[in-house]
């Protein structure tokens, strides 16, 4: 378990899930220093409801809340955390297939690149 306690829209977060386009968006943080990792939710008080539904589509925003919630986990105390996000989305009847590299920590990846992005597969 986690040093401290979370708050509670830091406790376990998936977003999308029944979403009839197939998507499944999963945030967790990793301790470097255990490896323990930890699914985040119900972060209603981090994101409004329009807001979850435009992330579903847009990787550059799942960054920019993994950078905001490094932050809020390293001010509750947890230090030097990794976020990852699990992605999983079916795209024009393809197989689900990962949005995002699910090892990229994404409070760390630059804007400017791209590599953390998963290619569509065929």
């Amino acid at each position: 378990m986690p040093p401290t306690p979370l708050p509670n829209y830091l406790r376990c977060y998936v977003c999308g899930h029944g979403n009839p386009r197939g998507l499944n968006v999963r945030f967790m943080f990793v301790d470097p220093r255990s490896g323990e990792s930890f699914l985040l939710s119900d972060l209603d008080a981090a994101v409004t409801q329009r807001q979850h539904r435009m992330m579903e589509h847009d990787p550059e925003m799942m960054r920019q809340l993994a950078v905001y919630l490094a932050g809020k986990l390293r001010q509750g105390g947890l230090g030097d955390v990794q976020i990852r996000v699990i992605t999983s989305i079916s795209f024009n009847g393809r197989r689900k297939q990962p949005m995002i590299d699910p090892e990229a920590d994404l409070s760390r990846v630059s804007p400017d690149s791209r590599d953390w992005i998963e290619p569509l597969r065929p």
